[in-house]
Parts: C-alpha cells; sequence; structure tokens
C-alpha cells in the first residue's frame, strides 16, 4: 500500500502489514513529486527508509499507522531516514558532506586547542607578574 504526503510531498509505503521485502517492517519513500517540498529541499530521496517525523518513531508501525504520522506533521518538519541505496547518497553528494563536516571537526579542535594554549600564556604572563610584586 502507498499513500501520498500533501505537505512534504512523498509518497511512501511499507510497515508491518505491508512488507516492502519479508521481515521489513520499514517505512520507504517511493517517489517525491517533481515541485513538492522535499524535491525542492533535495535531502530525501526515494528509497529512503523514513525512521521518525518530529520525534515520532515509525519503526514497526502499520502502514495505516505511518500514514497517519505524516498526515499529522504540522507546518515545521523534521524527517530522520536512513539512505538505503549507496547510488542515493552519491546523489545527495553524502562524500562531499562528511568531508565539510569532518573539517569543520578539524577546524573547531583546532581552535579549542589554540584557546588552551592562549589560556596557559595567559597563566604564566600572570603568575610572573605576580612575582614581580
Amino acid at each position: 500500500k502507498q499513500w501520498y504526503q500533501r505537505r512534504v510531498a512523498i509518497t511512501a509505503g511499507g510497515g508491518s502489514d505491508s512488507q516492502t521485502s519479508p521481515g521489513d517492517n520499514g517505512i520507504y519513500i517511493v517517489r517525491l513529486q517533481p515541485k513538492g517540498a522535499a524535491a525542492k529541499d533535495s535531502v530525501l530521496l526515494a528509497g529512503d527508509k523514513i525512521i521518525s517525523v518530529n520525534g515520532t518513531s515509525l519503526e514497526n508501525l502499520t502502514n495505516k499507522a505511518a500514514q497517519e504520522a505524516l498526515e499529522n506533521i504540522g507546518n515545521t518538519v523534521v524527517i530522520v531516514v536512513m539512505r538505503t541505496s549507496p547510488e542515493a547518497a552519491k546523489e545527495t553528494g553524502a562524500a562531499e558532506l562528511s568531508a565539510a563536516a569532518e573539517e569543520a571537526a578539524k577546524r573547531a579542535e583546532e581552535e579549542a586547542r589554540m584557546r588552551h594554549e592562549e589560556e596557559i600564556v595567559a597563566k604564566a604572563a600572570e603568575e610572573e607578574s605576580r612575582k614581580r610584586l
């Protein structure tokens, strides 16, 4: 069973009562409406497994319960997905995003190291100043 979610503009399917493959109770994005919010945002892709919506887990829900959760999302939407296909990950530039995150972490680490060194120098200068008095 598949259904269309208007606000995010995705078609999704799956669920504990409508498995996409044996033993898989996940809810999956089947397709995105070309001019819809999800397609414009270009983060979600067909084939992504929806883990949660606005903090509500879709894991092991029936098809109908997942549909209801997606219909009652409100104006702000946070959808957590698991990318299931390597091809889809390539399309989103996941490698570039990962590299950018790594670089940002390195910069933050370097800045923290520099602040720490500055604190040590300041303490040493303060100590030296006290000795002179």
